[in-house]
């Protein structure tokens, strides 16, 4: 067993839920299984290895809010790592090699980047070589973390305009599809007209829940309803997930079955052959399910899991031959895996079923950001875009679900002198990631569509915010960028 001990001298300032998402990984990116504890201001990382690794952790970041930073590579050793100077040396090295990477390309460094890596450079010299005064070290790393942070941020954004002027150069209008979430009540007339504004496809979620609340007695008056909208208004339309293992849509008779696998198979068979026979027609993407990576609502081990997943699939595949299958998979950094025994990454889940060749046409990614318990802490681009090139390394589409929330009563805080619980994201950084997001996730060829996953505020449940609607159904600026991206990008 392996040990790393971090002096944290403002443990205060972390987000409430840092330890939630902590890991440390390897050379491979894939999470160790971790415990964490604290003695005084040490932050003490027990491991079930013994290798060197990066130490990953949200972090709030001086006027960004919490952004999940990670260190350079670091030994065991009984010796504590001061823990700002550690993710300052992580963070800058990240500036200096995407800074590498881009002068390799032959692109001109624009003039603010250089100032940024001069700058977060100077206050990291400060902070390695000064850190027997821990104030002063601290001090001066939160600025090597905020300019770094600023120029990885203004150079992955040109890196976007760069690629995705490219994609325009060959076709004046992208294919991407760009859809909203339909709740399952349905929206009212106003709604459906900037739906259609703002969205060229639609994606109609299936609740077994709601679809099946008696064992082969099904209702499909919502699903015919939306389906038959969308074809009216002239929308493609993703169907699904159709299976999710969780118990907002799971049937509350399916868990006289949870200790017999062959029979949930079965019934999830027959709910999905049932569904993509009554619409096959009227389909263009099935998403046969999501977040099957997780053990949620039932105990299924990795194995029957997996196996569920190729059932579903080829269940699907043998019905409609025609209209592409994609599997969808949340939380795609396996933060999780710190926390519990899983032999899968979920990028290793995918691989498997890839290799299966099950019929599958497309891997979802689903990113809900920033929200807690249980979805995806906040990252910078550069990170976004990394993951999303791991995930291309698998040879198919990818279809990207999100959701950023942003609030109306939101204050934001200017970590590290404020309290980190108070900072909530606003209506306007909801709408600037949507402005800063969006033209990189266009600029990915391996990136065929973008779904948002929820179009309106809940009064509770586990987005709040994260609608493009508030509760009054008032629209958000978030609205309105998206609907810019659509006007000058795509069909």
């Amino acid at each position: 067993m392996g040990e790393m001990r971090f002096l944290v001298p403002d443990k205060e300032s972390l987000p409430a839920d840092t330890l939630q998402w902590a890991f440390l990984d390897g050379i491979d990116g894939v999470p160790w299984r971790s415990r964490f504890r604290w003695e005084g201001n040490q932050l003490i990382v027990e491991l079930d290895v013994e290798e060197s690794g990066c130490f990953h952790l949200p972090w709030n970041v001086i006027d960004k809010g919490p952004l999940t930073l990670q260190t350079a590579s670091l030994v065991q050793r009984a010796a504590p790592y001061l823990l700002p100077v550690e993710l300052a040396r992580g963070n800058v090295n990240r500036l200096r090699n995407f800074v590498a990477e881009w002068q390799l390309a032959d692109c001109p460094l624009p003039p603010q980047v250089t100032e940024y890596m001069k700058q977060a450079t100077r206050c990291f010299i400060q902070a390695a070589t000064q850190q027997s005064n821990i104030a002063l070290a601290t001090q001066e790393s939160y600025k090597a973390i905020k300019h770094s942070t600023d120029g990885i941020q203004l150079l992955t954004e040109q890196f976007a305009q760069r690629n995705l002027a490219q994609r325009l150069e060959k076709s004046e209008r992208l294919p991407t599809m760009l859809a909203g979430t339909l709740p399952y009540e349905g929206i009212s007339e106003p709604l459906q007209q900037t739906f259609k504004k703002t969205f060229n496809s639609a994606a109609v979620s299936v609740n077994w829940r709601l679809l099946e609340p008696n064992p082969g007695k099904f209702e499909w008056e919502e699903l015919d309803r939306q389906i038959e909208w969308c074809h009216r208004a002239g929308l493609r339309v993703c169907v699904g997930p159709l299976v999710q293992l969780d118990r907002e849509h799971l049937p509350d008779w399916i868990y006289l079955w949870e200790d017999s696998y062959s029979e949930l198979q079965s019934n999830a068979v027959r709910m999905v052959d049932a569904v993509v026979r009554r619409y096959r027609d009227r389909v263009q993407i099935w998403h046969c399910a999501s977040r099957l990576n997780l053990n949620e609502g039932l105990s299924l081990d990795e194995q029957e899991r997996l196996m569920l997943a190729v059932a579903i699939l080829r269940t699907i595949h043998s019905v409609d031959t025609s209209s592409p299958v994609v599997i969808s998979f949340d939380r795609p950094w396996g933060e999780y895996l710190a926390h519990e025994h899983v032999d899968l990454s979920p990028l290793h889940f995918a691989d498997e079923l890839v290799r299966a060749e099950t019929g599958l046409r497309g891997l979802g990614l689903e990113m809900n950001l920033g929200f807690s318990p249980g979805c995806t802490p906040f990252r910078d681009l550069l990170e976004l875009n990394r993951q999303i090139d791991r995930w291309s390394s698998l040879g198919l589409p990818l279809l990207l679900s999100l959701t950023i929330p942003g609030s109306n009563d939101a204050t934001q805080s200017s970590p590290p002198h404020s309290q980190a619980n108070a900072w909530h994201p606003s209506l306007d950084f909801q709408r600037q990631m949507v402005a800063e997001l969006f033209p990189l996730l266009l600029a990915k060829t391996s990136i065929h569509g973008v779904i948002w996953k929820q179009l309106l505020d809940p009064s509770d449940g586990e987005l709040p915010a994260g609608g493009l609607f508030l509760d009054d159904h008032q629209e958000k600026p978030g609205l309105q960028a998206i609907q810019a991206i659509r006007s000058q990008y795509l069909r």
